[in-house]
């Protein structure tokens, strides 16, 4: 879905621009999913404090701390470092 552009596909669009080429190469470029997916998880409201403040003390965001760590722990698991 592209919210930014408040334009989405419905869910069977969705899946049949995954599977369809054809249909994949009609579909406007403003219309096309990002090829993201939003997380929607639950924490501890004390323990989601302390790591907004660890976050904001490094000066980054909650967000781009999270999607940092995620791609370090595929690098190293991809890599063979970490099982």
């Amino acid at each position: 879905m592209n919210l930014d552009a408040c334009v989405t596909l419905c869910a069977r669009c969705n899946i049949r621009y995954d599977q369809d080429l054809k249909f994949r190469e009609e579909v406007p470029s403003y219309m096309a999913p990002k090829r993201t997916i939003r997380l929607n998880v639950e924490i501890d409201r004390g323990l989601y404090a302390a790591f907004a403040a660890i976050c904001r003390f490094h000066g980054s965001s909650i967000s781009r701390t999270i999607r940092e760590f995620v791609k370090s722990r595929v690098d190293e698991v991809t890599d063979g470092s970490t099982n």
